[in-house]
């Protein structure tokens, strides 16, 4: 008999245990329903709409200009802001490296821009037109001595290879600009096939031999360059063949520099520093430089 009793308390109990359960989850899933409305409320309030930008980094590009880029209005609510958009809006603008916009709550938006300019061009589209007598005068053709023949290699009938489309470069080799026709002032690297080009977005060499050494080439050359400022005066540089880099000034003069070496007076870095103090000399259009050999530098006419 008590047996029997104690069984129907047990149940009993057990009932009252689980009512109790259930209102208690009854009770929390209410409460965090009304927390969840009264978040929702309250990121629907002004105090979380866009009221303030931030912008750094920037020099070329005006803050105008950049926030209208960004497509990103005042007024709208910071947690909607589609900032892989934003990012990609403004990387269209002129001189625009890399962009990261972010949100600085209640109301601000930072938008941080690393801008840069370009230093040289590397074609990327396809040949639309040539100047030159004959397919023989593309060839690249080199003297006895290993340096380019200056009659094929640009100087008073040298080809001029127009193309569709250039990437216009810094001198870490990063995409800028992709446009169709480059700045005069600003040299053509030649020799070097790239796929996959995209702005923001560094060089891809396609030349598996030489990718690399064509990617530290450029990096070498150009920073270089800049250093010695002397790269308004180059026209075209050729890196077609590592083992006899050439160059173009602007003067149509071709400046053979040979290979880039690894000892201290040999390197391409000492090399153009070497050609600095030559160009500073007054020169008729014309003639071959030969600084391959920087113990024995040689200056000629055109043939």
């Amino acid at each position: 008999m008590n047996h029997e009793n104690n069984d129907s308390h047990n149940k009993e109990a057990k009932k009252c245990c689980g009512y109790k359960a259930s209102i208690k989850r009854s009770m929390v899933a209410g409460v965090l329903c009304a927390l969840i409305i009264a978040v929702i409320l309250i990121l629907m309030t002004p105090i979380f709409e866009v009221k303030t930008f931030e912008i750094n980094g920037n020099t070329i590009n005006a803050d105008n200009t950049i926030i209208s880029a960004s497509s990103i209005k005042k007024g709208e609510s910071i947690f909607s802001l589609d900032t892989q958009k934003a990012e990609q809006g403004i990387m269209q603008l002129k001189n625009v490296a890399s962009v990261k916009v972010s949100r600085s709550l209640p109301s601000k938006v930072i938008i941080s821009v690393e801008e840069t300019v370009e230093v040289a061009y590397v074609p990327v589209g396809s040949p639309v037109s040539s100047e030159g007598s004959s397919d023989e005068s593309k060839d690249n053709k080199k003297n006895s001595d290993g340096s380019p023949d200056s009659e094929k290699h640009g100087l008073s009938d040298r080809i001029s290879v127009q193309w569709d489309k250039y990437a216009g470069i810094d001198e870490n080799a990063r995409v800028i600009s992709i446009v169709e026709k480059p700045s005069f002032l600003i040299p053509v690297i030649t020799g070097v096939e790239v796929t996959d080009v995209e702005k923001g977005q560094f060089l891809r060499i396609s030349d598996e031999a030489y990718a690399k050494e064509k990617s530290e080439l450029i990096y070498s050359i150009l920073t270089e360059l800049k250093k010695q400022d002397i790269i308004a005066k180059i026209k075209e540089i050729n890196l077609s063949d590592v083992k006899n880099i050439y160059m173009i000034l602007d003067t149509d003069t071709l400046v053979n520099f040979g290979e880039d070496g690894e000892e201290d007076g040999n390197n391409i870095e000492y090399k153009i520093a070497f050609l600095k103090p030559i160009l500073a000399e007054p020169r008729q259009n014309g003639g071959v430089i030969e600084l391959s050999d920087t113990d024995n530098v040689t200056e000629r006419a055109d043939r």
